[in-house]
């Protein structure tokens, strides 16, 4: 009888609507970095350029850049501390330079998983690297 109670009780559980539930994304490793990373066929020069003029038309302030480690640190006062930080790596495949570029957002309370909002911030950077591109 105890038997027939507990298969019940894990069919229930197994039939249970996930959706039901929200729960808040929570990536693993890989897909964090495939989430926080981004290549752009660019210089490391131009791409480096268009992260910090990203930032800083976003309200960002920047901390901290080495364009030779390709890092930036940057914080946005007036958005409860949310920091981020950047690192810019380039490569040449054939004849063409391509610059990955690994975001990291930080509020006070966690890290963020928004896939959708890096997305955001990668389509700024490509906007900014074709703007880049088609001054003078």
């Amino acid at each position: 009888m105890i038997y027939k109670i507990l298969a019940l009780a894990l069919v229930g559980l197994f039939s249970l609507n996930i959706n039901a539930f929200p729960a808040q994304f929570h990536p693993n490793s890989l897909q964090t970095q495939a989430m926080q990373t981004q290549e752009f066929q660019a210089t490391k020069r131009k791409t480096f350029d268009a992260v910090m003029t990203v930032f800083q038309n976003n309200g960002y302030m920047v901390q901290d850049s080495d364009y030779n480690s390709g890092y930036i640190s940057a914080r946005r006062a007036e958005a409860q501390g949310v920091s981020v930080t950047a690192t810019i790596i380039s490569s040449k495949k054939g004849k063409e330079t391509y610059s990955k570029v690994r975001l990291s957002y930080v509020t006070p309370r966690s890290q963020v998983y928004d896939p959708s909002f890096y997305q955001q911030v990668f389509n700024d950077i490509r906007q900014q690297l074709f703007v880049g591109d088609a001054m003078p």
